[in-house]
């Protein structure tokens, strides 16, 4: 193999662990804001139910 045919593949990998990163990042973001959601919840349920 040359490196001539192997540079399509390098540039494949190149943006596929790019979307990787994407997706994690958008997914910890998600997660995080899952959480605040049901923080902010349960202290709202918490002081009215007092």
């Amino acid at each position: 193999m040359d490196s001539a045919s192997l540079a399509p593949l390098v540039e494949l990998a190149r943006a596929l662990q790019s979307v990787k990163y994407l997706i994690a990042a958008s997914i910890v973001l998600f997660v995080a804001d899952f959480l605040d959601t049901l923080a902010s919840e349960a202290s709202f349920n918490y002081r009215v139910s007092k």
